[in-house]
């Protein structure tokens, strides 16, 4: 994960000790912009630690990355303007009078940031206050455009209309570093699904049955079409399916469903109709593997008032290690909990097993998604039934609010089948490959 907010640092400058600057109070008002934020921010403390004949001249605030490009303005020290530097990503901001022991001081500033790379459809943003100010009376409000949406499970910030806040009679002890996750509220992308059929020999008398895919009420499907490189003998359609008869020469025969996705409030958010009784089905080794660990999420009283639904997300997403080597490992259920290591589809069939033996509705879903800094590849993630409605959650991205990216295209989910491929020449095996490719449409 990327911190994408700054990172404070408080440090004190004296030529004479080493004293300390009590804060007393922080104030935050931040507003997300397209490509960083603007901030103003406002400091009360009071000095401690300081003998007799010794003096706190200065004060410095330091932020995290030397990635970002910042603008400092506005600086305030008790009332007036300060004199104030800013180098090595530090502004010092000087007193107007050096401070003894015990008195006050108030500093106020502001910064523009500007980011080295911004994430549109998975976008974090940090609620973020120094442990320097540990005891300090507290309150941060950040603003976000309404051409996003908030993707964000945390409840120890606030959300109204298109503020989160973060208040606090008292900073802990280390500090404070809060996530709120952010999506655009809408896209648009031309996906498709390409299946490619490959054999040392001419495949003759192949038949291949494609599903309709990208079939969800919560996105729009538009120009959906199934194109192939050779032409079929025949080609039929079968309730939702497409079939596909080659008599062919070529040895190579690719298969490609195309649509254009638009997703978010663009589309009418319906609701999924799906029947939770369907979606609950056990089978005993996924109760003996998964009941035990299970019980012991229930058992732990961190986090014991979130739903069950985001506590079984968190212990999945914190238990598997991510690793982009396993791709298409596709390793069983036991060797996940033996090896908790893999990609996205590892942490969606945990999780999806977990939720159904503790009695929750859910099954997988698979597509495509763009994450860090909108790089879009196949995805898996999940769909679980939750205050009598379907609820979308991503385990791998820890998205547990309900509201996973508007990058998140349905192709297929695990209860309807891909291609199938029937052979009827005896000439040995055929291998196949899937390729998911997405684009954004530039509106």
């Amino acid at each position: 994960m990327r911190k994408l907010a700054a990172l404070f640092f408080l440090a004190s400058f004296s030529a004479y000790a080493e004293p300390e600057l009590k804060i007393l109070s922080w104030r935050e008002n931040s507003e997300i912009t397209a490509n960083g934020k603007n901030s103003e921010i406002l400091i009360n403390g009071k000095t401690i630690g300081l003998g007799q004949n010794q003096f706190l001249t200065a004060f410095g605030i330091g932020f995290g990355s030397n990635e970002d490009l910042i603008k400092i303005t506005n600086v305030i020290c008790d009332g007036k303007p300060a004199k104030y530097s800013f180098a090595g990503n530090v502004l010092k901001i000087e007193f107007p009078k050096p401070k003894a022991n015990n008195q006050l001081v108030s500093m106020s500033f502001a910064y523009e940031m500007q980011y080295a790379k911004v994430s549109r459809f998975l976008r974090q943003e940090i609620i973020d206050i120094p442990k320097s100010a540990a005891g300090a009376d507290a309150r941060v409000t950040l603003t976000f455009p309404r051409e996003f949406e908030s993707a964000t499970f945390n409840p120890n910030i606030t959300k109204s209309g298109n503020n989160f806040t973060y208040s606090n009679i008292s900073v802990p002890a280390d500090g404070v570093a809060e996530i709120v996750k952010l999506t655009e509220s809408s896209g648009v992308f031309d996906v498709a699904v390409k299946v490619k059929i490959a054999s040392e020999k001419p495949l003759k008398n192949l038949t291949i049955t494609v599903p309709t895919y990208f079939q969800n009420p919560r996105q729009e499907v538009q120009n959906y079409t199934i194109f192939t490189n050779v032409k079929p003998l025949e080609q039929k359609t079968r309730g939702n399916d497409k079939i596909f008869i080659f008599n062919s020469n070529s040895r190579e025969i690719n298969v490609a469903s195309k649509a254009r996705i638009t997703t978010g409030n663009k589309v009418r958010r319906m609701e999924t109709a799906l029947n939770p009784l369907d979606y609950m089905k056990v089978n005993e080794e996924e109760t003996n593997l998964l009941l035990p660990i299970l019980r012991k999420i229930k058992q732990d009283q961190n986090n014991r008032n979130w739903p069950l639904h985001i506590r079984i997300g968190k212990f999945v997403n914190e238990f598997i290690k991510y690793d982009k080597n396993y791709v298409g490992r596709l390793p069983s259920l036991k060797e996940i909990l033996q090896n908790p290591i893999g990609v996205c589809t590892e942490y969606a069939r945990l999780y999806d097993a977990l939720l159904r033996v503790a009695g929750i509705p859910s099954f997988t879903i698979h597509g495509g998604a763009c994450g860090e800094y909108d790089t879009c590849q196949g995805h898996s993630w999940n769909m679980l039934f939750h205050n009598n409605r379907w609820i979308e959650v991503d385990p791998t991205w820890n998205l547990m609010s309900g509201l996973v990216s508007s990058s998140h295209i349905y192709f297929k989910d695990s209860n309807r089948q891909d291609v199938i491929m029937q052979y009827f020449e005896n000439q040995g095996g055929i291998n196949s490959e899937i390729e998911l490719e997405m684009k954004e449409v530039n509106n």
